[in-house]
């Protein structure tokens, strides 16, 4: 999982979701906004209204977070219902899909 220092604050937040310059690109995985400047704090959104429990919700936060460090910009990924039901394999590779769907965005 990341360290806290690399993840958004609740102060953060609403502050990166104001800004201008955001981008959007979504597949199965979910939506990630993100800018392109040198800001590289990351978070991820589960909704209680797609899974109930708690344990899969943080379960799926904690794997994603894992791949987050990879990303060479910043932003929020919502998880999509459908994520909630895949193995880790089918997450990293639609996580890397979504990372290059947003570097051809950027140029």
């Amino acid at each position: 999982m990341l360290p806290s220092n690399e993840r958004l604050t609740r102060h953060q937040f609403p502050l990166l979701l104001a800004n201008p310059s955001l981008l959007v690109v979504y597949n199965q995985l979910g939506t990630f906004k993100y800018i392109t400047t040198e800001f590289r704090k990351y978070a991820v959104i589960t909704s209680s209204k797609h899974e109930k429990k708690a344990v899969v919700r943080n379960k799926l936060r904690r794997r994603v977070y894992t791949l987050m460090g990879q990303a060479p910009f910043g932003g929020i990924l919502y998880v999509s219902k459908q994520a909630y039901m895949m193995d880790f394999d089918q997450i990293t590779i639609l996580w890397h899909a979504l990372l290059a769907k947003a570097h051809k965005t950027t140029k």
